[in-house]
């Protein structure tokens, strides 16, 4: 997931004109919303949790030790583009317990 400045950038660079200053707005408190979310969740715990975890397995991540921090980072942005995806088609619903309020 880009931030919304990288995301406007990426945008400008494809040929799209750059939005009002209203829109951009917009999509800050956008993107604001859906990380805290998935930080509130525990999700992004867990997309750490597992990314290392597959870091790991050096079978399959057969990377010298300066190549894996990288790969770890791309895993990463992977597992929370992928959640922002699914929550974005309504594949995934996100539901916070009042015990994870608590926990904060």
């Amino acid at each position: 997931m880009l931030s919304p400045s990288m995301g406007q950038d990426f945008a400008a660079s494809g040929g799209f004109s750059t939005p009002s200053q209203e829109v951009q707005e917009a999509e800050t408190y956008d993107v604001i919303g859906r990380w805290t979310l998935i930080t509130t969740a525990g999700l992004l715990e867990d997309i750490i949790e597992t990314s290392d975890w597959f870091c790991e397995l050096d079978d399959i991540v057969n990377l010298p030790e300066s190549e894996k921090d990288q790969f770890r980072r791309t895993l990463i942005s992977h597992g929370v583009a992928l959640t922002n995806k699914m929550l974005d088609s309504g594949k995934v619903v996100i539901v916070i317990s009042s015990e994870d309020m608590d926990d904060e």
